[in-house]
């Protein structure tokens, strides 16, 4: 006779904001706070408290329900059924999303809840309105929004204006026409390659021809997509790029 026995998970592979479809095992009182058991499949049931269930929810035992992992701690942990806020660094540069208006700044800034942990901030030239409106005249509280994602160093930077280019779906030698928006004193240059931000070209990334040459700001160039930094930011060369060897080159100087 074969007796099936369910293994159960370890709680030490529970990591905070994973979503299970649980089982509600039996309803508790805990220091005076009501709530319930739910089984999720591991070792122990996770405590669903009840402030953590929306408004008129009401428990039953054996009840499926949709949950998210909110605290895991050595002997047990806690679940809601609200979904968790997205940490900053799940949030990709270029990324589409909708948000919702949630306040105003003297600066005419707009303050958007995207669902992150934090919420984006829409500098006055990002938004978009008709005529010369301030963000607090052009936009309600509670309005719905569409907003790319535009930075993430130090906050959640948004904007309004769709880009034109999506740098996640390049790849390393992509040629792409550029212009100059701004010099960096240390002998790197700001691009304007059509992304939500502007791409940076490092001195390393400067050709030997274009460094004889004045370099100003509006003047298109042809650049190759390099990389991402870690926050996002597109990095390019004016460098020859060899498929084969996957680097760039630099060319030759004249004898």
């Amino acid at each position: 006779m074969l007796t099936m026995v369910r293994i159960r998970k370890p709680l030490d592979r529970l990591r905070v904001g994973d979503s299970f479809t649980g089982t509600v095992r039996e309803l508790a009182t805990i220091r005076g706070r009501p709530g319930a058991f739910v089984d999720i499949g591991f070792a122990r049931d996770g405590w669903l408290p009840i402030q953590e269930t929306p408004k008129g929810t009401v428990l039953s035992p054996g009840e499926e329900i949709d949950v998210f992992v909110k605290d895991v701690r050595a002997r047990d942990f806690m679940l809601t059924m609200y979904r968790p806020k997205t940490p900053l660094h799940k949030f990709q540069v270029g990324e589409r999303l909708r948000g919702t208006v949630v306040g105003y700044t003297d600066f005419g800034t707009l303050w958007v809840d995207v669902g992150g942990i934090m919420n984006g901030i829409i500098p006055p030239g990002d938004f978009r309105s008709e005529g010369n409106l301030t963000a607090r005249d052009a936009y309600n509280i509670n309005q719905k929004i569409t907003v790319w994602v535009k930075k993430k160093r130090d906050g959640l930077s948004l904007t309004m204006i769709p880009p034109r280019l999506d740098v996640r779906s390049l790849r390393r030698g992509d040629t792409l026409s550029a212009k100059i928006a701004n010099l960096d004193p240390y002998g790197g240059v700001f691009v304007d390659i059509g992304a939500v931000s502007q791409a940076y070209l490092p001195p390393r990334g400067v050709s030997q021809s274009l460094k004889a040459q004045p370099l100003e700001v509006g003047r298109e160039l042809e650049v190759r997509f390099d990389n991402l930094n870690r926050h996002g930011q597109a990095f390019v060369s004016t460098l020859r790029y060899s498929v084969s060897d996957d680097e760039f080159i630099e060319e030759r100087a004249a004898q």
